[in-house]
């Protein structure tokens, strides 16, 4: 049975937020080795296992988009990425600028993000809600992966409230590709076809 934290204890107060570095020591340290967690906010959440449906999804798009930025970055999938102070949530995929090397001694930040991206196949509601912390810690394109609807949902322009904008793209549309002067995907391409 897993103990459920109170928000606030009488005589207590609230708990005190965990911070990127700290998580971090307990990683080092092996005291999260057996969980599969990321920290959104200070909080540590319980992330779910893959099916085969998202896991071939994330090896596809991490394939395919190689391949489009092989000479400008490097790919991150399932990794922690250090999106603030607070929060080091684990993104499906990651394109940041530069060589593999770079990262030996850090994680990405969102200076370095080239593109982010989430598969959605049931975490719809989680990924939307991650929407809002990667425009406020200025992840400049997120995209998010709707296995069941066969969509991309593109977030642009990342500010204090939100993207400033998103575009939903189906079948037969195609993705502009950041920072490839103009080179465009196909979606369909995009969702394995």
């Amino acid at each position: 049975m897993q103990a459920r934290i109170e928000e606030d204890v009488p005589g207590f107060g609230a708990p005190r937020p965990l911070t990127a570095d700290e998580v971090l020591r307990m990683v080092e340290a092996g005291l999260l080795a057996d969980e599969r967690v990321e920290l959104l906010g200070g909080a540590l959440y319980p992330m779910s296992p893959q099916g085969p449906g998202h896991a071939f999804m994330t090896a596809w798009l991490r394939d395919v988009l190689l391949r489009m930025y092989a000479d400008v970055a490097c790919a991150f999938d399932h990794t922690s990425f250090r999106l603030d102070d607070v929060s080091l949530p684990e993104p499906d995929l990651v394109l940041c600028r530069g060589s593999l090397g770079v990262y030996r001694t850090r994680l990405p930040t969102p200076s370095d993000v080239v593109l982010l991206v989430e598969v959605s196949q049931t975490s719809q509601a989680r990924d939307r809600a991650k929407a809002g912390r990667y425009a406020r810690a200025g992840v400049p394109v997120y995209w998010r992966i709707d296995l069941p609807a066969e969509s991309v949902v593109v977030h642009l322009r990342p500010g204090h409230d939100g993207y400033g904008e998103t575009q939903l793209l189906g079948r037969g549309d195609s993705v502009e590709l950041p920072e490839l002067a103009g080179r465009r995907l196909a979606v369909d391409a995009l969702l394995g076809d």
